[in-house]
């Protein structure tokens, strides 16, 4: 019975060894996708801002930018201008599949003297590295608070569907400019 107990005991601990070696294999390799992305020059880049973006307008301005090799887009890159903050957001696909995004929030600082926002001044509130394999989160890395707390307001399935719009927008840009 002791024998037992002893081998199965092993067998779990082996197995969170291998998981956990195996995960930050996948998480090496996604860092390394990415990075081989961001040096690329070759990429076509299709820009667009403010009203040629659908949705609510932002009084800050905002840009969505694509990155594309022929007709497969690499990276999107969400810039967003809020009245009290800044959001950044890149995402990076292989196949029209997602697997890392990285969120970025700075709201302005308080100017001491006029209670007002400074618009000038930035601080960093959150980020959020989201690590995908087959769009399944494998690892979520979260550093800071956002304004709506550690989270913010989306969910990673609020940002899949964000995505596959921007994706949609981008296209039809890319065809327009041929």
């Amino acid at each position: 019975m002791l024998k037992t107990y002893i081998i199965i005991l092993f067998s779990i601990l082996c197995s969170r060894s291998i998981y956990g070696q195996s995960k930050d294999v996948l998480m090496s390799g996604i860092r390394l996708e990415f990075q081989s992305i961001n040096s690329d020059t070759n990429f076509k880049r299709v820009s667009l801002e403010n009203e040629e973006i659908s949705g609510p307008a932002t009084n800050g301005g905002q840009e969505l930018v694509g990155y594309f090799e022929g007709s497969k887009i690499g990276k999107i890159k969400v810039w967003v201008g809020l009245s009290n903050r800044v959001l950044q957001q890149e995402y990076y696909l292989k196949n029209d599949k997602l697997f890392f995004v990285y969120i970025k929030e700075e709201r302005y600082a308080a100017n001491d003297t006029t209670v007002d926002l400074d618009h000038t001044k930035l601080i960093p509130s959150s980020e959020r590295r989201y690590y995908l394999d087959n769009e399944k989160i494998v690892e979520l890395m979260s550093k800071g608070k956002g304004v709506y707390g550690n989270n913010s307001t989306e969910t990673f399935s609020e940002l899949k569907e964000g995505v596959l719009d921007h994706i949609k927008t981008l296209r039809s840009q890319l065809k327009n400019a041929k």
